[in-house]
């Protein structure tokens, strides 16, 4: 939800500066079967049905290998590399606890969703996530952010999520922006392009080589 609200800002921001949908399409991924791959295995590794092992985390891992070189290879457009950043990060965080992403149970008390968190508490890990405790390792980089920007949509964010919001807000930003004008050569009346002639180096006449103090 937090990555389509960034899409929808970013693509709006595009509109209101003048931009259109239609450039969108100029942006020409590659690969694009690869983010697909990808996103799939990381559905999987992170579905509720999966148990949670070290099969589910080698299935995760082979997901952000597939992202990450699916990102590089179309690091060229703006806002990518965000989103790469935090993948990282989330990965970091994600790999050093075991394979779930810790979640602050205030985080999700200030959302509403403290419930969820005595799940957790009582259930143990649910898909990829976990609560949060005093052991947990890396936690300024998990789940502690609380968001609440729209009344029906609350969520806690880490920082790698917010990365991978402001990367795919520049996408679609950029994206729908109209593309800078490319220079042409000027032409005549007939459609032939005009050059301007080759510049032509004066030649020195025979009189103002006789005033050169040049030896013989």
């Amino acid at each position: 939800m937090l990555l389509l609200l960034a899409a929808v800002i970013g693509t709006l921001g595009g509109l209101w500066h003048g931009g259109a949908l239609r450039y969108f399409a100029r942006l020409s991924f590659r690969w694009p079967a690869l983010f697909l791959v990808g996103l799939i295995l990381r559905a999987v590794a992170f579905s509720p049905a999966v148990r949670h092992d070290g099969a589910a985390i080698g299935v995760y891992v082979l997901a952000l290998i597939c992202l990450a070189v699916g990102i590089a290879a179309n690091r060229r457009i703006v806002g990518i590399e965000l989103v790469l950043l935090g993948l990282l990060l989330n990965a970091i965080v994600i790999l050093a606890n075991g394979g779930a992403m810790p979640v602050s149970a205030d985080a999700l008390r200030l959302v509403g969703r403290y419930d969820y968190a005595l799940q957790l508490r009582d259930e143990g890990p649910i898909g990829h996530v976990a609560l949060a405790t005093a052991d947990t390792v890396l936690r300024p980089l998990a789940d502690i952010i609380p968001l609440s920007p729209l009344p029906l949509f609350q969520t806690v964010a880490s920082v790698g999520d917010l990365l991978i919001a402001a990367g795919m807000l520049l996408i679609f930003y950029v994206g729908t922006l109209r593309p800078p004008a490319v220079p042409t050569a000027p032409t005549s009346a007939t459609g032939i392009i005009q050059t301007p002639p080759p510049a032509v180096t004066p030649r020195r006449q025979p009189d103002e080589c006789r005033d050169l103090d040049i030896p013989a």
